[in-house]
């Protein structure tokens, strides 16, 4: 979303700029727990590119990629 190079004081223009939302995602692997689960989506200010990071600290192993649905 941000350019290589910048100063820092761009990028905070940039990031009080977008759009931020927090996501919930239905997968077996990301439970939504606020304790275990975070994710996030940051609009730029020209609403053409879109960031999201996910991260989660919920358990996984691929044997449950039997059970999981996807796309």
């Amino acid at each position: 979303m941000f350019t290589p190079g910048v100063s820092a004081e761009e990028v905070e223009r940039q990031v009080r700029q977008s759009t931020w939302f927090r996501l919930e995602a239905y997968a077996d692997w990301f439970h939504n727990d606020i304790d275990a689960d975070y994710g996030i989506a940051a609009l730029s200010p020209d609403c053409r590119r879109i960031a999201v990071p996910a991260a989660t600290d919920t358990d996984w192993t691929p044997a449950d990629e039997a059970t999981s649905v996807g796309c």
